[in-house]
C-alpha cells in the first residue's frame, strides 16, 4: 500500500510556474480518454422515479428519511456545497446569501438503484468498480483527470467523524477502500498516451500515486462516507483554486491519513453524534498524536504536497488553451507562455461557462460521451430502503435515528 502525501525529496524536473490566473479554452487537439467505466443498459435502474417513489416499510421511514436528504447551501451553478462553505467549490460563485436547504443524498440513491433525482435528471453514474461492499466513482464535478469517490455500500455513515465511535473497525474499511483506489488509478494511469498527455516526462506512477490528495470534507456535500482521491495534476482552473486557498481548506479537508492515524489510538472520549464538534475531536486526537502528527501538521504537509506535486507534474500546455483568466475575466494569451497578450481582457466571453465545459473535456467522468452527453450505469448490487437489515444499510454507531435530533 502507498504511503499517502510523501512527495519526492528531491527532483530534476522543472516546476510549473504558479499561476496569477489560469488557463481557459481548452483546444482538444489530441485528448487521451480513459477506459469506459462500466456501462450498461441504462435502463437497469431498480427504482422507477425518485426518490419518493421508494416504497418503503413504515418501521424503517423513520431512519429512511435522515439517511435519504443532505442539508446543503445550493449553489446557482446546480452544485450542492456544503453548508459552510462561503464560496462555491465548483464554480467560485458567492455562498454568502445562500440559504440551507435539503437535497437529494444522491449517493444513498445511487445505492438504492433509484432512477433519477427529485429536479429530474438521471442517476447514472461513472461508475469504476461495483462491489457489494463499496463502489468506485468518476466524480462528476472532476478536480483532475482523475477523480475518484470510494463510497461504502453496506453502511449508512454520515461522515468521518462516526468511524471514531468503531476505531477498529473503521480503520480496517478504510484500509480496503485506500488499497481498491490504489489499484484502479494505477490501472487507469496505463491507459496508452495517459501519462505523456498530463504528466511531464520522467514522472513515474508510484510517485503520483503518493501524492494523491485523499482525505474526507467535513460537512460534506453528501451525507454519505465517501473518499474523495483526487489525483495530481488538478485541472487548471482548480490549481488555481488551491493556490488561492479555495480548496482543502483548513479545519474542513481532512486527509486520509490523518483520519487513520487518529483511529489507531482508537475511539473517541465519548460516542460521537451529529452534533459533535469536529473541533473537539480534533483535538482529542490532537493530544494522543503528539508534534509532527497533529491535524495541522498533516494537512499543512497535505496542502503543500497537492500544490508542489501540481507544479511539478502537471503537463498543461499553454498553446492548448485560447485565454488566460484574471480577476475572472479572459485575456488572449501571448503564445508559448501564461501571459496576457494585452491589458484588455476579451468581450464576450462567459468564464465560468468555459471553465465548466474545460472540465468537460479534460475529466474522466462518464467516457465516452453518447451524443455529447456522458453515460452511465446503476449500480447491480442495490440495496434495500431498510435499515439493520442484511439487505438494507447498517447504521453506523452514533447515526441512528436516536441521534438524528442531537
Amino acid at each position: 500500500m502507498a504511503q499517502a502525501q510523501q512527495f519526492p525529496a528531491s527532483t530534476s524536473r522543472s516546476p510549473t510556474k504558479a499561476m496569477s490566473g489560469y488557463l481557459l479554452g481548452y483546444i482538444p487537439k489530441t485528448y487521451v480518454e480513459l477506459p469506459s467505466p462500466l456501462v450498461r443498459d441504462s435502463k437497469e435502474c431498480k427504482v422507477n422515479g425518485n426518490i419518493g417513489d421508494l416504497v418503503i416499510d413504515p418501521q424503517h421511514k423513520p431512519m429512511m428519511d435522515v439517511i435519504l436528504y443532505n442539508d446543503v447551501k445550493k449553489c446557482t451553478c446546480g452544485k450542492p456545497c456544503a453548508y459552510t462553505l462561503t464560496a462555491c467549490n465548483a464554480c467560485g460563485t458567492s455562498l454568502e446569501e445562500v440559504s440551507i436547504t435539503k437535497t437529494d443524498n444522491v449517493f444513498i440513491a445511487f445505492l438504492l438503484g433509484v432512477e433519477k433525482a427529485t429536479p429530474g435528471f438521471p442517476l447514472k453514474v461513472s461508475l469504476r468498480v461495483e462491489h457489494p461492499e463499496y463502489i468506485i466513482i468518476d466524480d462528476l464535478l472532476a478536480m483532475s483527470a482523475i477523480h475518484l469517490n470510494a463510497i461504502p455500500a453496506q453502511h449508512y455513515i454520515p461522515d468521518w467523524r462516526f468511524l471514531c465511535n468503531e476505531p477498529a473497525k473503521g480503520l480496517e474499511l478504510l484500509k480496503m477502500i485506500q488499497e481498491k483506489l490504489e489499484t484502479e488509478t494505477l490501472a487507469l494511469m496505463k491507459t496508452d498516451g495517459w501519462m505523456a498527455q498530463y504528466l511531464k516526462a520522467g514522472v513515474k506512477p508510484e510517485e503520483v500515486l503518493a501524492n494523491v490528495v485523499a482525505g474526507f470534507n467535513f460537512p460534506p456535500s453528501q451525507f454519505q462516507l465517501h473518499v474523495q482521491w483526487i489525483v495530481c495534476p488538478f485541472l487548471p482552473f482548480h490549481v488555481f483554486q488551491l493556490q488561492s486557498g479555495n480548496h482543502m481548506h483548513e479545519g474542513r479537508f481532512f486527509p486520509l491519513q490523518y483520519v487513520m492515524k487518529a483511529l489507531e489510538k482508537g475511539g473517541f472520549r465519548e460516542q460521537v453524534t451529529r452534533a459533535t464538534p469536529v473541533e473537539a475531536i480534533v483535538e482529542y486526537y490532537d493530544g494522543l498524536l503528539g508534534s509532527g502528527n497533529t491535524y495541522k501538521d498533516i494537512w499543512t504537509a497535505a496542502k503543500d504536497n497537492a500544490t508542489k506535486a501540481n507544479q511539478e507534474f502537471s503537463n498543461w500546455k499553454p498553446d492548448d488553451f485560447e485565454y488566460i483568466v484574471k480577476d475572472k475575466q479572459a485575456y488572449k494569451k501571448k503564445a508559448g507562455t501564461i501571459e496576457a497578450e494585452s491589458e484588455e481582457p476579451v468581450p464576450g466571453v462567459d468564464v465560468a461557462a468555459r471553465t465548466r465545459d474545460d472540465s468537460a473535456k479534460l475529466q474522466g467522468y462518464g467516457r465516452p460521451y453518447i451524443e455529447g452527453k456522458p453515460g452511465g450505469t446503476y449500480y447491480q448490487h442495490c440495496r434495500e430502503p431498510e435499515v439493520g437489515t442484511e439487505k438494507g444499510f447498517t447504521v453506523w454507531k452514533g447515526a441512528g435515528i436516536e441521534e438524528a435530533t442531537q
